[in-house]
């Protein structure tokens, strides 16, 4: 049994940490990528991102509902297979100038609906894999591989860049999602709960994810608020780290090195807590997450006013920011498969992934919104915002759940 268990964290694990790897280097080239093709016109650049999101409003549902009646393992390939054809596809149109917004927009869109497909499977994979008294562990490796691939991915990048060409890196991100396969297929096949595959019906399964949060709504509030809950503070918080933080950090006269090294040590603070979560014994319930929440937005706050004041000081906050976002991230994953019947694991993970993603999706237009009011403004009313959601969630659940 424990080899049968090394061999499946070894497959998800190393599968993880490539194919991650590849995506945060993807995530860099195709910036750069849309700004040469687009030249810099930035309606078009905002265009191509709102249609980088779109799939996961449609197909974080339909994955969530695969995750559930078909085998993960082969799922998760299918997904990575869609993602290489994708990926390969863009080094071909790019590498002969044939790349436009169509296109580019096309490949991106297939990449997205990859991904939607992917988490829900990966993320239900676990509690089927592994023991229940494991899974914060494992669940706090894979936080923490996923930020050390974060740091790796655009270094890589960078000097594949500087080597070979934007090129290089497409062809590197091709290559991840082979060896993400290879991987996999070392993976135990882990089956559905349910011994029927029901005929593949895009209606039925909206309606029955749109069931399964009535049911969430009145029979599960726990699991309902920490989902509902955590993507209510996603929607503050995406823009924050993707628009807002740099931009301030430059707007008060910081250097681009500057805004590297606050990301680094939101990076490390990650891993530190991803590493601290696993080694003690964090209450995990619906409350804990949201006074994390809390937590975490209140940081960002002390964030804010301390770049306002020096720069230099703001790196050991960035590190306490990314040990509270390890706390948050680990701790709505777990929750989510301790609270899930075994049949709902990835109906509700794919939920919890349409959310999220729509959140994200939608974070940049609530700070055009509040940017109006001046960059530190909107800095302080985000990160403000982030801990009234995880507030106002606390109030509303109920009072007698226990830790888990």
């Amino acid at each position: 049994m424990k080899a049968k268990i090394n061999k499946n964290y070894l497959a998800l694990s190393s599968s993880l940490a490539i194919s991650k790897t590849g995506d945060y280097a993807h995530e860099v080239v195709f910036a750069l990528i849309v700004i040469e093709l687009l030249r810099e016109n930035y309606l078009l650049i905002g265009v191509v991102y709102f249609f980088r999101f779109v799939p996961f409003i449609f197909f974080g549902p339909i994955g969530g509902w695969l995750a559930d009646r078909y085998p993960l393992k082969n799922t998760m390939l299918y997904s990575e297979l869609l993602r290489l054809v994708a990926s390969v596809s863009l080094l071909f149109l790019y590498e002969y100038n044939a790349l436009n917004l169509v296109s580019m927009i096309a490949c991106t869109l297939v990449i997205t609906v990859g991904r939607s497909i992917f988490q829900p499977s990966f993320q239900s994979c676990v509690p089927k894999l592994f023991r229940e008294s494991s899974l914060i562990r494992i669940n706090s490796s894979f936080q923490m591989i996923d930020q050390i691939a974060s740091i790796a991915g655009p270094l890589l990048c960078s000097l594949l860049i500087v080597s070979v060409g934007k090129q290089g890196v497409l062809i590197f991100d091709s290559l991840t999602y082979v060896v993400s396969m290879a991987a996999l297929l070392m993976l135990t096949q882990a089956k559905a709960e349910g011994s029927l595959r029901p005929a593949f019906s895009v209606a039925s399964i909206f309606k029955e994810t749109w069931a399964n949060v009535q049911f969430l709504r009145w029979h599960s509030r726990d699991l309902f608020a920490s989902i509902i809950g955590s993507a209510l503070c996603i929607l503050f918080t995406a823009s924050l780290l993707r628009y807002v933080l740099p931009a301030f950090v430059i707007f008060k006269g910081g250097t681009e090195v500057e805004v590297s090294y606050i990301f680094a040590a939101l990076a490390s603070g990650t891993v530190v807590g991803s590493l601290l979560y696993a080694r003690f014994s964090v209450i995990r319930s619906p409350s804990a997450l949201m006074k994390w929440w809390m937590a975490y937005g209140a940081v960002f706050i002390l964030l804010a006013c301390t770049i306002n004041l020096s720069i230099s000081l703001s790196y050991g906050i960035s590190f306490v920011l990314g040990g509270c976002g390890a706390f948050v991230d680990i701790s709505i994953v777990s929750l989510i498969q301790a609270l899930s019947g075994k049949q709902d694991i990835g109906k509700n993970f794919g939920l919890f992934s349409t959310l999220a993603n729509t959140g994200e999706a939608a974070s940049g237009l609530i700070y055009g919104f509040f940017a109006l009011g001046g960059v530190f403004a909107s800095f302080i009313m985000m990160a403000s915002l982030i801990s009234l959601s995880a507030m106002l969630m606390l109030r509303n659940m109920g009072r007698g759940e226990s830790p888990k």
